[in-house]
C-alpha cells in the first residue's frame, strides 16, 4: 500500500526549482532529528544533482541526545555535513552556519544554496535564525511557505523553498513516522493507529517515559496498545458522553505530547 500526499503547489514548486540548480552551488536539506531518515527528501539525489550537501537535524532538543550524536557521526562518515540544531533556541546554528565559509566558491563571492525539506521540519524558523530576522513566513502547520525567495545570511545566499513531499510514501512505517511528527497534515491520518505505533515505538525504547507522564510502564504482554490508549484516556479526561472513553481524542493528545517532547526526549529512528 502507498500513501499520497501530493500537493498542486508543491509539484509547482518542484517545476520551478528544477531550472535554478544551474544557479546553486550547495543544497542544504533539513530534516527532523527524531528521525533524519524518514524525514529526508527522497527527491534529494535528483535536487542536489552531485554538488556539496549540508545536512541539518533540527529539533534536536526533542530527541534522544545519544541516537542524535550517533547520525551525526553516521552522516559524517558518509561525506556528508551534518549538524544538530534547534532552531527555536537558534543552537547549533552558527556551526552550521560555519560551513559555507570554508566553501570554496569560485564562480562568486557568496555560495549560493538551496534550502530543501518536508512541510513543519522548521525550515523557515532556521532561515529566520540564519538571517537574524523574520524574512521568511512561518507556522506549525505543514507547508504554510508557499513562494520562493532568495535571502542573503551573510556567509551565503538562500533560496527557500516550499516544503517538498514525495509523490508517494510506500512504506507504512514511514507514513506512520511523518504523521507523528506532524510533517503530514493531521486531517490525513487514521490518528488512532499512529498513536499505537508510537505508543509501541516509545514502550520498546522509553518504557521509563510512559510511566512518568501517564502513570502506567511500557506495554507488557497482556497489555496491547489499545487497552494503552484506554490508560491515556481515563488519565486525562478523554471521555464521550456518557463516560465512554474517546480513543481518538487520547490518540491525538498523546500525539501531540510526543511533537512538543512533553512525554520526554524520543527518537523514531536509531543509526
Amino acid at each position: 500500500m502507498s500513501y499520497s500526499w501530493y500537493p498542486g503547489h508543491m509539484a509547482k514548486a518542484v517545476r520551478e526549482i528544477r531550472p535554478l540548480l544551474k544557479l546553486i552551488d550547495v543544497v542544504m536539506e533539513i530534516v527532523d532529528a527524531r528521525a533524519p531518515l524518514s524525514s529526508s527528501n527522497p527527491m534529494l539525489k535528483e535536487i542536489a544533482a552531485g554538488k556539496p550537501t549540508i545536512l541539518i537535524l533540527n529539533k534536536a532538543d526533542l530527541a534522544d541526545q545519544d541516537a542524535t550524536n550517533k547520525w551525526i557521526r553516521h552522516f559524517r562518515d558518509e561525506g556528508r555535513n551534518p549538524f544538530a540544531t534547534n532552531a527555536e533556541s537558534g543552537e547549533g546554528i552558527a556551526r552550521a552556519l560555519g560551513a559555507f565559509a570554508s566553501m570554496d566558491i569560485k564562480s562568486r563571492t557568496k555560495a549560493r544554496a538551496i534550502i530543501v525539506g518536508m512541510p513543519n521540519v522548521g525550515k523557515s524558523s532556521l532561515i529566520n535564525r540564519l538571517a537574524k530576522k523574520a524574512s521568511a513566513r512561518t507556522g506549525d502547520k505543514p507547508g504554510i511557505t508557499r513562494g520562493r525567495q532568495w535571502i542573503d545570511i551573510g556567509a551565503a545566499e538562500l533560496l527557500d523553498t516550499p516544503g517538498l513531499m514525495p509523490l508517494r510514501v510506500e512504506d507504512p512505517d514511514v507514513w506512520s513516522k511523518l504523521c507523528a511528527l506532524g510533517i503530514i497534515s493531521d486531517d490525513l491520518f487514521d490518528r488512532e493507529k499512529v498513536a499505537k505505533q508510537l505508543l509501541k515505538e516509545i514502550s520498546d525504547h522509553y518504557p521509563g517515559a510512559l510511566s512518568a507522564k501517564y502513570g502506567f510502564e511500557g506495554l507488557g504482554a497482556n497489555d496491547g496498545e489499545t487497552s494503552a490508549l484506554e490508560k491515556i484516556a481515563h488519565k486525562k479526561g478523554c471521555l464521550s458522553k456518557g463516560g465512554a472513553v474517546d480513543l481518538d481524542k487520547a490518540a491525538f493528545l498523546l500525539i501531540k505530547d510526543f511533537r512538543s517532547g512533553r512525554i520526554g526526549r524520543i527518537s523514531l529512528e536509531r543509526s
